[in-house]
């Protein structure tokens, strides 16, 4: 066979694009971005990128109904029982949100996803700075939103097909969310598993349900994509599920359990809704499916964190020194070199902890952390009604809620000095 001097260039070519080529090979797929997008925690956005955002969510949703924003919904409500309670519910979220983006990108190329990290408001999570743009809790018998950007929302569909309505929402104490999960406990939970089952169904029927349950109103049922929350509440849980593959090889590809149809779940199921896009499309956050990347949102200051805090002296005093050591002893049996984390911390709070052990002193009497100043609550008990209705086994998510409060009461007794004058609202 002869070769011309085309064909010879043009197989050079494609072995150079082969090796230059920085694709990711995941379930026998190759994948290549142009460019990674960031997605931020919404503090961390500007105001302009925030106005941008919330203008392009709202221009998804006017004209004729149904409108494309309530395409997203009904798509939700028409999969909810093939996508919840089963293995692809990440999967699934992750494509989800993704196609979101993309309409929003269409009508501005600059927007990207936000995330709320509730997580980092946990004690007080009403008071989080997103309710200025999203508006709180709904007001009258209807549960109308009538305040924020989105007052005065409209949505076409729910659990029953087509029901046109007001966006609603009910916060669980009336005015006020309770307490959420804290970070200390979705660091815990996260470092604790490597089973994508144990991972995938303790992130759905407790921290993802918790938001859920609380807000009320629309975000009680597979109508809940009708709350512009929704999307900022699941592209948070997208990034724990992503820092959790992060972790280790063993969590990089997991992927177990049954589908709806009692088969075993594989990487080559295709997901509900998207025909042709199957899980391993969707495994590597920076393959040409996505092509999207994560902030840290570690370091930034929720409700009740204080916005000033000294710095510790360079060398502590003898009071300091034993209380640091009786503490740590009590709970841990071992006792810390100053300057390092504790055991404790390690054992509790995991590597978050690296950035809070940061002690203050003052007269050598009273030592805390960022970790005090942010008043570490219970959560409240996701409501039964929510459970239910989700299919969600109630004495598993009493364990989680159980688990939390046991790391909380923890924490809040090793740091007693400031911890016991908190008023836990309950």
């Amino acid at each position: 066979m002869k070769l011309t001097l085309l064909t010879l260039a043009v197989a050079c070519l494609a072995v150079r694009s082969a090796a230059d080529d920085d694709t990711v090979d995941l379930g026998g797929h190759r994948h290549r971005c142009n460019s990674i997008h960031m997605r931020k925690e919404w503090r961390q956005m500007t105001p302009d990128e925030q106005s941008k955002y919330v203008s392009a969510v709202k221009e998804l949703n006017n004209g004729d109904k149904p409108s494309k924003y309530d395409e997203f919904t009904k798509l939700h409500v028409d999969n909810g029982n093939s996508t919840h309670t089963w293995p692809v519910f990440l999967p699934f979220h992750r494509l989800f949100i993704r196609k979101f983006e993309e309409q929003l990108q269409r009508i501005d190329p600059s927007v990207v996803l936000a995330y709320w990290d509730w997580s980092i408001d946990s004690a007080d999570p009403s008071s989080s700075p997103i309710w200025e743009t999203y508006g709180g809790t709904g007001t009258g018998d209807d549960q109308c939103m009538t305040e924020g950007e989105f007052a005065n929302w409209q949505v076409y569909y729910g659990v029953n097909g087509t029901e046109p309505h007001c966006l609603r929402r009910s916060f669980n104490r009336g005015t006020t969310l309770g307490p959420l999960f804290p970070p200390e406990y979705l660091e815990q939970t996260s470092r604790d598993t490597n089973n994508y089952t144990e991972w995938w169904d303790t992130l759905e029927r407790s921290p993802h349900a918790i938001v859920h349950g609380f807000m009320g109103g629309d975000m009680l049922d597979m109508g809940s994509p009708n709350d512009p929350v929704f999307w900022l509440h699941h592209t948070f849980l997208d990034k724990l599920w992503s820092e959790w593959q992060d972790k280790n090889s063993v969590t990089d590809r997991a992927y177990s359990g049954n589908n709806i149809d009692g088969t075993p779940a594989l990487l080559t199921d295709e997901i509900p809704g998207y025909p042709g896009t199957t899980v391993a499309d969707v495994f590597d956050t920076t393959s040409r499916l996505l092509c999207y990347e994560y902030s840290d949102s570690s370091n930034l200051q929720g409700t009740g964190i204080a916005t000033e805090i000294p710095v510790a002296p360079a060398t502590p005093g003898a009071n300091t020194r034993r209380s640091l050591s009786a503490r740590d002893a009590k709970y841990t049996g071992d006792t810390p070199s100053l300057g390092q984390e504790p055991t404790f911390i390690h054992k509790i709070g995991g590597s978050n902890y690296h950035r809070t052990w940061n002690l203050i002193y003052h007269n050598d009497k009273k030592w805390a952390t960022d970790l005090d100043a942010r008043k570490l609550c219970n959560p409240d008990p996701i409501p039964a009604d929510f459970i239910n209705s989700m299919g969600y086994n109630e004495d598993h998510v009493r364990n989680d809620e159980a688990k939390a409060a046991l790391q909380v009461t923890r924490f809040n007794v090793f740091f007693e000095k400031v911890c016991t004058t908190y008023d836990i609202p309950w």
